[in-house]
């Protein structure tokens, strides 16, 4: 199953070579990801005029018990949330998310 996970490009920079494990893990139990359709709203939402972020491309196995579609009353949906840390050959795609926000439509509807 394609999936997605925005991050900051320089804590992506300094993960671990094996899996990763952003700080929502740790502080929420959990990483946050996104389907193709939900991507552009999770970037509205919670990451608009933020430098320097990146997009990780997932293909997450359906049957993965570690991955949940939780209903998040906030977004009145179910988002994809990842219960550990991401292993690293689930990341199929790394792409630098562009600074402006006409670029960033673009860029989310051309993944």
């Amino acid at each position: 199953m394609k999936l997605y996970h925005i991050c900051e490009q320089l804590k992506w920079e300094s993960a671990d070579n094996a899996v990763y494990a952003p700080d929502s893990l740790n502080e929420e139990g959990f990483v946050h990801l996104s389907t193709k359709e939900q991507l552009l709203k999770t970037w509205l939402t919670y990451y608009k005029n933020k430098p320097g972020l990146t997009c990780l491309v997932l293909d997450i196995p359906e049957n993965d018990s570690s991955l949940i579609f939780d209903y998040v009353p906030a977004r009145n949906e179910k988002l994809p949330h990842y219960y550990r840390s991401l292993p690293r050959k689930y990341i199929i795609d790394i792409q630098p998310i562009p600074e402006f926000e006409e670029d960033v439509i673009a860029f989310f509807y051309g993944l």
